[in-house]
């Protein structure tokens, strides 16, 4: 199971950018929590991958960075 996710779940976000952190922490917390819960019954294995910046309508819509 792959999650992708965006640095700003890490660090304190920018300015409107709070809701969007917040959902990436929360990803990143669960795709972990559920990776140890698994590791002894199953074969499944998890891993939280952040590209990178990328050119994204959200990006283009103006937020402040």
């Amino acid at each position: 199971m792959i999650a992708v996710t965006s640095s700003v779940g890490q660090a304190p976000p920018r300015a409107y950018w709070g809701a969007y952190g917040a959902t990436k922490a929360a990803l990143d917390n669960l795709i972990e929590a559920y990776g140890q819960e698994v590791t002894a019954i199953s074969a499944v294995r998890t891993a939280v991958v952040d590209p990178g910046a990328t050119a994204t309508q959200m990006a283009r819509q103006g937020f402040s960075r």
